[in-house]
């Protein structure tokens, strides 16, 4: 499932998350470091794409 959400609510989203895992909610802190992991491997891709189009103009000159 793919689901797209605007920065300014991921983070909101992700701040409710963690106030509730501290209060003890087991689903929220599992939410939570899901959230977290897919965050970061989207941050890793959008990494290499990004290198890759700097690498592409770079050759095109």
């Amino acid at each position: 499932m793919t689901l797209f959400i605007r920065k300014k609510h991921l983070r909101t989203l992700m701040t409710l998350l963690d106030v509730e895992a501290e209060e003890g909610n087991e689903d929220a802190r599992d939410c939570f470091e899901y959230l977290n992991k897919k965050i970061i491997q989207y941050q890793k891709i959008s990494k290499k794409r990004e290198r890759k189009k700097y690498l592409k103009s770079k050759e095109s000159l």
